[in-house]
Order: structure tokens, then C-alpha cells, then sequence
């Protein structure tokens, strides 16, 4: 589910006063996630893999103002939703 996740990181990852307003961000979540059901339902299987980086390194060295691994580590633990997506996060 990297919509899922890309739709985290936008919410979790971006320092608050960079963030995009939450009508914005949170739109696309029910209809990726309606979406991915449908396929998976009919023939997709999802990958048990996790996502290959380990911090938002890749983010900060584009520009991107992050919040710290630690606080976005904490938001992930916290929502079992998301937290299946990076379940490599903070690993090196």
C-alpha cells in the first residue's frame, strides 16, 4: 500500500507548518484504499515486504523540512494502521 504511506508521510513527516491542509491531504485516502481493496480482491496480492528506507533522510536531502525520526517513529507506533508500512523505519 505505498499510496497508504506516502499519504502518512505527508501527514506525519512534513513539519507542521509545511504541511498541506488536511482536506487536502486526507481526500485521496478512501478512494487509494477502496481501490487497493477492490484489486486485491480480485487479484492482487500485497507485498509482505517493507519499504526499503530507513529514515527521512531521502526527504531532508531533497529540502524537505522533516519532523525528527524519533517523533515520526512515535506516530507510527502508536497507529497500527500505518505502522505495517514502515515496518523498517529507524533500521540502518
Amino acid at each position: 500500500m505505498i499510496g497508504e504511506a506516502i499519504l502518512t508521510l505527508l501527514a506525519y513527516a512534513i513539519t507542521h507548518e509545511y504541511q498541506l491542509d488536511q482536506a487536502t491531504r486526507d481526500a485521496p485516502r478512501p478512494a487509494s484504499t477502496t481501490f487497493l481493496k477492490t484489486l486485491q480482491s480480485v487479484y492482487l496480492k500485497l507485498a509482505k515486504e517493507e519499504l526499503p528506507n530507513t529514515s527521512l533522510e531521502l526527504l531532508r536531502n531533497q529540502g524537505v523540512p522533516t519532523v525528527s525520526d524519533q517523533e515520526f517513529l512515535q506516530h507510527i507506533q502508536k497507529n497500527s494502521s500505518t505502522s505495517s508500512h514502515f515496518t523498517g523505519f529507524g533500521k540502518k
